[in-house]
Formats: C-alpha cells, structure tokens, sequence
C-alpha cells in the first residue's frame, strides 16, 4: 500500500484549488436539514418547512449573508482539509488493510475473503488452461454465435482474473485484489517486493513517468474522497427525511428534497465506487508499465550492476530487496557501479583573444 501512499499526498497539496464537489453537495444539504429543524425565526411565525425556508430567504440583509458565506467557506475549505488527510486512511481501508482479523469483527473479515476466494475459484474453473491459450483457440470447435458468445465469456473471465492473487493471498476487498495481484506480478517479474523497493523506486524514476502515476494517483484519491462525501450526504440526507416526517412539519417539498438527495447520493457512491475499482485497474497497470520501463534507473540509482537476462533479473531484484530490508538473500559479491558522470549536451568554444585568433578572410584570400 506503501505504493499508493506515496503519490496520495499531491491530492492533499492542492486542496484550495481542487474543493471537492461533493463537500459542496454535503453542505448544502446538511444547511437544509439544519434550517428545516430549527424553529420558526422572528418575523416568520406561522411558517413552517418549506415556507419558513422562502420567509427567511426574504429577510436576508447584506451583513448576514456576508457572515454566513464567510462561515460556510471556512466550513467547506476546514471538511475539504480533513477528508484530504484522512485520504491514505480511506484508501487502506478501501484496500481491506485495516480490516480486523481479531476478536468478533474477524468473522466479517473471513467471510469477504471466503466470497473472493469463492469468486476466484470460479475463475479458474472457467479458464483451465490458463492465459498462455488464445480464447479463440478454446473457442475453435464451436461455429457461429455460440463461438463469439464463448470467446467473450472466457475474455472476461481472464481479466477478472487478473485481478486476483494467488488463493493464499486473496484479499478481503475488490481494490486489495487488485492492488495484491500486481504486486505479485511485479515480484515474479522483477523480483522486486514492493514494500521494501518502493521507496528506491520513486525516488528513481523519471519525472514523465512520475508525473503519470502521479496523475494516477490523484485521479484515484478524488474519487475516493467524492466516494466519502456521497456516503455522508446520503446519511444526513436519510436522517432529514426520517427527522422531518416524523415532526410531520416539513411540507412535501422539503421531504422530497430530502429524499432526491438521498436517492441521488446513494447512486453516486454506487457510481463513485465502481470508478473507484477501475481507477485502481488502470493505476496498478500504470505502475507495472512505469516499472518495466524504468528498470534500468532503479539499478543506475541504487549503484548496481543492471541485469541483462529475465532470469537475471528476478536474482538481482531479489537480491536488491534483500539488501533494502535486510532480510533474505544479501548478495555480499554485489560489486557496486558508481553512477556515471552525465555526458555534456554542448561545449562551450572559448573565443579566441585578439589579435591571436584565426586569419581573416582577407588573410586566407590567395
């Protein structure tokens, strides 16, 4: 997770340019259900519900509605801030990181990762020859419809399950899958774990490629944190249709208000949540592109020798990881490259002194 956290942070630098539009949809829904519950103010007594929020829509003056911009900027801009920094804790929670594995709430834990597990097995049960077989090989022996109908269903079940870890590594959430399987991916493929390279790695990279999983990253913090506020808009907006037709003195307009909001922000997290999965597919395929591509900068930077083969590669990325944690193969015989010198793009030609310099063109003239 240590990948995600790291590009996370420049969603939380540019916070007064990037308000959220769902902190701006939380609160004015929770400024309706605050005024709707209040009783009736001082020149609007017989109004109720709807017809108290039109009387003192009317009764406004300049400095009220100064005061009350001033409070509600500091409100959306402080919700803005706080939903910003909480946004690594969002995305491990999302990743089922922080999911309980003792006491009861363990219980809730095990089942979702049964259900993946469940899921994966089905998986693996529609695609037994694995990905190295073309789906329209297995597809051949049918002709027509039935061939298109079967290539696809086997097209979509490999890229579910390439989603997915190993069985001993499934996750108890649809975004931990994913980011699990990359790295596993990642490690078969580089020999790299990423919790003990990932540091080395970005501080190696290439500023186009950074900026790519950088703009990644930011896409992915954004909807989660827009995932936050509809999962709050739709709480409060529940509560003030449940507050006001309790009371009975909310009118059909403010009850129905409450309700389109709650329905609307239901949809949204619904809506934001599948994004979510998917902004999460393109980052992880994003970082093993990034990877592949600067492989040659991981070694340059760390001082090692590049590796030239694939096999190779596995060895010293292995051997690099243990090396960075301090744990498994060390390599002692690693003989460390120091970084060359970067070549000069020109030189620079001193003018020659006067009077010294080369022979005119009046001079070389025969």
């Amino acid at each position: 997770m240590e990948v995600l956290g790291s590009f996370a942070m420049g969603r939380a630098k540019g916070w007064l340019t990037r308000v959220s539009g769902g902190a701006l949809v939380f609160w004015t829904v929770a400024a309706l259900a605050a005024r709707s519950w209040l009783p009736p103010a001082r020149g609007c007594p017989d109004a109720r519900g709807s017809a108290d929020l039109w009387c003192q829509g009317s009764r406004f003056d300049v400095v009220i509605l100064c005061v009350y911009g001033v409070l509600a900027i500091a409100a959306i801009v402080g919700s803005t801030l706080v939903v910003a920094a909480s946004s690594a804790s969002i995305i491990h929670f999302l990743a089922g990181t922080t999911w309980p594995t003792r006491g009861f709430p363990r219980y809730w834990t095990a089942w979702r990762v049964r259900r993946h597990q469940r899921t994966l097995a089905r998986l693996l049960a529609r695609d037994p020859a694995g990905p190295a077989v073309p789906a329209q090989t297995q597809a051949a022996t049918a002709t027509g419809a039935d061939a298109a109908l079967s290539s696809l269903a086997l097209s979509r079940a490999r890229s579910r399950r390439r989603r997915y870890p190993r069985p001993v590594s499934v996750a108890p959430t649809r975004i931990g899958n994913s980011l699990a399987a990359m790295t596993e991916r990642v490690t078969v493929r580089h020999g790299w774990d990423l919790a003990w390279s990932w540091e080395l790695i970005d501080l190696a990279l290439p500023k186009a490629l950074a900026d790519r999983l950088r703009g990644d990253s930011d896409r992915l913090t954004a909807r989660g944190q827009n995932l936050l506020w509809a999962l709050l808009t739709c709480l409060v907006a529940l509560a003030g249709t449940g507050v006001t037709w309790w009371r009975e003195d909310g009118g059909a307009l403010v009850l129905g208000a409450f309700a389109a909001a709650a329905a609307g922000a239901a949809l949204a997290a619904f809506l934001l949540f599948r994004g979510l999965c998917a902004a999460v597919d393109v980052y992880c395929d994003s970082v093993e592109a990034v990877l592949v591509a600067a492989r040659a900068d991981v070694y340059r930077v760390a001082g090692w020798p590049a590796p030239a083969t694939p096999e190779e590669e596995r060895v010293s990325g292995a051997a690099l990881t243990g090396y960075l944690s301090r744990r498994g193969a060390q390599a002692p015989s690693t003989p460390f490259v120091p970084p060359a010198d970067p070549a000069p793009v020109f030189a620079l030609t001193p003018l020659p002194a006067p009077g010294t310099g080369a022979p005119s063109q009046q001079q070389a003239a025969p």
